[in-house]
């Protein structure tokens, strides 16, 4: 019996790009690497909304790592209908640095009529598929990826309804998250959705996050003593590929 099965859950995954991807991608080869039977559970690409795509990323994807896919529903549909086709908005509204008053109206639907954030209603579709696979798998760890923070909320079911250990990834802050303020909560808004960051930190057994700085500032939600519930993944590097890119002709180094 294969004892050493995770069952990873994260909205983005390859076609999606961006760094949140390949932590996650990255981190799966890595443990499937060391003899850990992966199963990823995501979003269909035909359902999903991505702000970035990168099809290259899915030759990152081995065999051994199972990836199952479920639909979603997303308002971003509406979105689009109301504000405009370019309306879904860059990782951290990087193209909105003047945004128009439009913008701001859909920022402050999406603010305080779509709490913890508009890509919570993954969950009806991703728990029941979650279930089937802990329970037909054997699987008995569950990693939950945010944002978007709602994904949290599929890994907490899971662990009331069959006891499995579940770690909460926080590879962005919450409430923290550098563009909070530009979603413009309503005062009890944003005190609920505090509550339900409290809520999955407390729940989860453990909370991973990529800093020092980041794991303080969860501590301030739950107190200090549960620092030995947050621990440290940080976000790194793949040493194989920048090796063969120092090695690559034509190339000009750089170093940030």
């Amino acid at each position: 019996m294969h004892d050493k099965k995770l069952l990873i859950i994260t909205y983005y995954w390859p076609p999606s790009g961006g760094a949140a991807v390949q932590r996650w991608l990255s981190l799966a080869n890595k443990l499937a690497a060391l003899g850990w039977k992966i199963t990823v559970l995501t979003v269909d690409e035909k359902y999903a909304t991505y702000q970035l795509l990168d099809d290259s990323l899915l030759a990152d994807v081995p065999d051994e790592i199972q990836v199952v896919k479920t639909k979603t529903f997303e308002p971003f549909g509406l979105y689009k209908l109301l504000f405009g086709k370019k309306s879904i908005p860059a990782p951290g509204f990087a193209n909105e640095t003047n945004a128009s008053f439009t913008k701001k109206a859909a920022r402050f639907i999406r603010g305080n009529f779509f709490i913890p954030d508009p890509r919570k209603y993954w969950k009806r579709f991703a728990l029941p598929v979650a279930k089937k696979l802990v329970c037909e798998q054997g699987i008995n760890t569950v990693i939950t990826a945010g944002p978007p923070h709602s994904t949290h909320f599929i890994g907490k079911v899971l662990k009331a309804d069959t006891g499995i250990r579940w770690f909460a990834d926080f590879h962005d802050l919450w409430t923290d998250v550098i563009y909070y303020d530009m979603l413009y909560h309503l005062p009890f808004v944003k005190k609920k959705d505090s509550a339900l960051e409290r809520e999955i930190l407390l729940a989860a057994d453990k909370v991973l996050t990529v800093g020092e700085r980041y794991r303080e500032k969860l501590l301030t939600k739950i107190g200090k003593e549960h620092a030995e519930k947050i621990i440290l993944a940080r976000i790194g590097y793949d040493e194989q590929f920048v090796a063969q890119v120092e090695a690559s002709p034509g190339i000009n180094l750089f170093t940030i």
